[in-house]
């Protein structure tokens, strides 16, 4: 074969080794939720705890939306072999190999003219015969993104407060809680009031409230999840002034608890009882997360938790709990004898297992 033409062929293989095809694909991308302009709708209220520990009347608010997800596109450059190109490089090799081979076995190897011709055969059909095959394979050209609309949807958007100047709050334990309620629909007592807020795991909690407003009675139903009560628990401590902090026991507290106080107060024209209990550290060592739990009859008393936080060693705390009360009960402490038993708690309990006690009636204090 003249080298001319395998000159060209090989000019012509070397330019077709691979063939190339271009599709255009689309791949969805990042979704997202985007609000709209439309009106919101109100949902049915309802009763949720706020980021500072305490309950709000609320009427959720969802605002309509639209489902949106980018669309990226893409040309996909396919690269495969070209098998002409892989049968020319086959065909040169061995026609190549064939004459190399005459030109060896002849007499003259080095100055035949077949040796130099099929070993130009061999250089140059190799790369023929193996070049299809590499670099194969697919790339992505990035073309752009556009953002399609999927469907629609709702998100929350806030909420309004429920109109409310008193509730009555039922709580999952039998508990009971009366007390007003602002005009941003926050109630002023506390689920930590009958919450521990020292305990390792708060549960779940069931709640029903009789609000009074100005439309008439309201009752709403909610439950305040486990993990929200861990969430807030900080915040209400830090707002009721107590220290939380609980270190570690290197010296044993010794906890003694003097007389406790009770007395029937008038704050803002609301009956309110008041649970003063004073403690003392004898011993050598802070107490840490001290608080104590009422047991009473009266369900507006009952598992109420006086919140104390950190006794110091040698020193003595006096704590408040005051406790909004409905007329009814104010007219049956008034008349008749209370029992309370006040059990004192700690993070490291080191505090007495005897409970403190109050027998006796309740006293009215100066209108405040």
């Amino acid at each position: 074969m003249p080298r001319p033409a395998l000159a060209a062929i090989a000019g012509i293989a070397a330019a077709g080794c691979h063939v190339q095809s271009r599709v255009a694909t689309t791949r969805p991308g990042q979704a997202r939720v985007e609000r709209t302009d439309g009106a919101p709708r109100a949902l049915p209220a309802t009763i949720v705890l706020g980021d500072d520990g305490y309950l709000r009347f609320v009427t959720p608010l969802s605002c309509p939306a639209d489902r949106l997800v980018e669309v990226e596109a893409y040309d996909t450059v396919r690269t495969e072999p070209n098998l002409a190109a892989f049968v020319v490089g086959v065909v040169v090799t061995a026609a190549g190999a064939v004459a190399a081979v005459s030109g060896l076995t002849s007499g003259d190897a080095g100055g035949s003219g077949w040796t130099w011709l099929g070993a130009g055969g061999v250089v140059v059909g190799l790369p023929l015969a193996i070049g299809p095959w590499r670099g194969t394979g697919d790339e992505d050209v990035p073309q752009g993104t556009s953002t399609l609309r999927t469907g629609a949807t709702e998100v929350p958007c806030g909420d309004r407060p429920v109109a409310a100047r008193h509730a009555v709050v039922h709580a999952g334990a039998g508990q009971i809680a009366a007390g007003d309620v602002d005009a941003d629909g926050r109630f002023e007592v506390s689920p930590f009031t009958f919450v521990d807020a020292f305990a390792a795991a708060p549960s779940a909690l069931d709640l029903h409230a009789e609000l009074d407003g100005d439309a008439g009675a309201v009752t709403l139903d909610g439950v305040i999840a486990a993990s929200a009560l861990a969430g807030a628990r900080d915040a209400f401590l830090a707002g009721a002034g107590v220290d939380a902090r609980v270190e570690t026991l290197r010296k044993v507290p010794r906890l003694a608890a003097a007389p406790v106080a009770v007395a029937r107060l008038t704050l803002d024209d609301h009956p309110v009882l008041r649970i003063r209990l004073t403690l003392d550290n004898d011993g050598p060592g802070d107490a840490w997360g001290v608080r104590a739990i009422v047991s009473a009859t009266s369900p507006e008393l009952d598992g109420r938790i006086v919140y104390v936080g950190r006794v110091p060693a040698g020193g003595r705390v006096v704590t408040d709990l005051l406790v909004p009360l409905t007329a009814g009960t104010d007219r049956d402490l008034a008349g008749d004898e209370l029992a309370l038993d006040l059990l004192l708690r700690d993070a490291h309990d080191t505090t007495p297992s005897t409970p403190v006690r109050f027998r006796g009636r309740v006293l009215a204090d100066a209108p405040r």
